[in-house]
């Protein structure tokens, strides 16, 4: 792995390591882990590191490891290589002397890719306690078109005693290199590599014993659940922001185009699928007005909201404001990973959902975008929420835009408040938050 965290571009606090992952047809391609340590100004976990025992090697691929983070556009740099498994052995037996444990096996699906066994590792010997001590730890994993770049949430988690990490996933954000297909995959089953990256570092730098939080926004929530449900016991709780589960329609809309668009992954796999733009998510996004001289949206004057004033500033070379290119392999991975879902899903974990309280599509524009999830549908989530395991929460927020978290002040605290609540419930020892 990288040797050391680097600051991160989105300020104090925020640091950032890239990890080089197998090569594809368009050449090197990494992967970007971000962390907030809002009390280093020199983090440097790579002091931290020491052996594991079970991690599983079962993979052919290499993986190289950079020396630095890079910034957006450049190469990676060279670096030593080890194997990454294509099922890794997760940490986990929370017992501090107890034998290394088989703590889950797949229930069904053997035909869905689900991992044979996950296994978790007792503590390394000799391993430095951690003095920032967290009660728990919380991955964020993006969605289409985006990368980390939600601040609040971070500084939220952390509020409450959790040790905040995100990843940029290959082609996307940090991650992108020059040269690269924006976002594309032909599988959700190729995250595995940047997931199994993550979940090892975590666990290199916290300890096996720490109770692990998969979030995931939109895409990223499809994700999350797919590799949840095909590593058995790998998270002990899931949040889905927004998550895409099914196809914007019905399901009958994704099976009536699913065989055109496995015809064309199969010939034309990169070519631009035309596509309606629009950008009215990316109007609410940064606090768009008529008059761009305006202090803040009209009415909305004197607030200190960013949502009314500045807005949240996506980096336009990370996030384009109309949507970014289609193609067919991947939107064939996206209604492949729509199906599994729709097949029903077996995550152990308990899990949140959590959504707008309404859609709204149009061909111009309304302050009522503003209140909406505008890029999804959020019956089509409900639907399926009940398909992901046997204990989920769905929580639907009044006035919320598509990433919950960047909706209005009033919105995304109460969210935070969800999401708080369903931690101390569910995952971790409440009197530690």
């Amino acid at each position: 792995m990288a040797e050391r965290w680097e600051p991160d571009f989105l300020g104090p606090g925020f640091f950032a390591r890239t990890f080089s992952l197998p090569d594809d047809d368009e050449g090197a391609v990494v992967t970007t882990v971000v962390c907030y340590r809002p009390e280093a100004s020199n983090f440097d976990a790579g002091k931290a590191h020491h052996a594991r025992a079970g991690v599983a090697q079962h993979s052919s691929k290499k993986t190289a490891n950079t020396g630095d983070t890079q910034q957006p556009g450049e190469n990676a740099g060279p670096g030593a290589e080890r194997e990454h498994s294509a099922e890794r052995k997760r940490t986990a037996e929370r017992e501090p002397d107890a034998e290394q444990k088989r703590i889950a096996q797949p229930k069904r699906g053997a035909g869905r890719g689900r991992s044979a066994e996950i296994e978790r590792s007792p503590e390394p010997e000799g391993r430095k306690a951690n003095p920032r001590n967290p009660a728990f730890a919380f991955l964020a994993v993006h969605g289409w078109n985006d990368y980390f770049y939600q601040t609040e949430l971070a500084r939220y988690v952390d509020s409450i005693g959790g040790a905040f990490y995100a990843v940029d996933l290959r082609k996307y954000g940090r991650s992108l290199r020059e040269g690269q297909t924006f976002g594309y995959i032909r599988n959700f089953d190729e995250y595995d590599d940047e997931l199994h990256i993550c979940h090892d570092l975590i666990y290199e730098e916290l300890g096996p014993k720490i109770p692990l939080v998969l979030y995931g926004h939109s895409t990223g929530g499809l994700a999350c659940a797919l590799w949840a449900d095909r590593h058995p016991g790998a998270a002990d709780g899931l949040v889905l922001n927004s998550p895409w589960l099914e196809y914007h329609g019905s399901t009958g809309m994704r099976q009536a185009g699913a065989p055109v668009v496995e015809v064309l992954a199969r010939t034309s796999p990169t070519v631009v699928l035309p596509t309606a733009e629009d950008d009215f998510y990316q109007r609410a996004l940064t606090a768009w007005r008529p008059d761009p001289d305006a202090e803040a949206v009209p009415g909305h004057e004197g607030s200190d909201d960013p949502f009314w004033t500045t807005g949240w500033n996506p980096n336009p070379e990370f996030r384009t404001g109309s949507g970014a290119p289609v193609r067919p392999g991947w939107l064939s991975a996206v209604l492949n990973g729509h199906a599994r879902v729709a097949a029903g899903l077996d995550v152990g974990c308990p899990i949140l959902v959590l959504t707008s309280a309404r859609s709204l599509t149009g061909n111009a524009w309304s302050e009522d975008f503003r209140a909406v999830d505008s890029v999804l549908d959020v019956k089509q989530i409900w639907k399926r929420v009940p398909e992901l395991g046997s204990h989920t929460t769905l929580v639907k927020l009044d006035d919320a835009v598509h990433d919950v978290t960047f909706s209005r002040r009033e919105v995304r605290e109460r969210a935070f408040e969800e999401i708080g609540r369903f931690l101390r419930a569910y995952v971790t020892d409440p009197a530690r938050m």
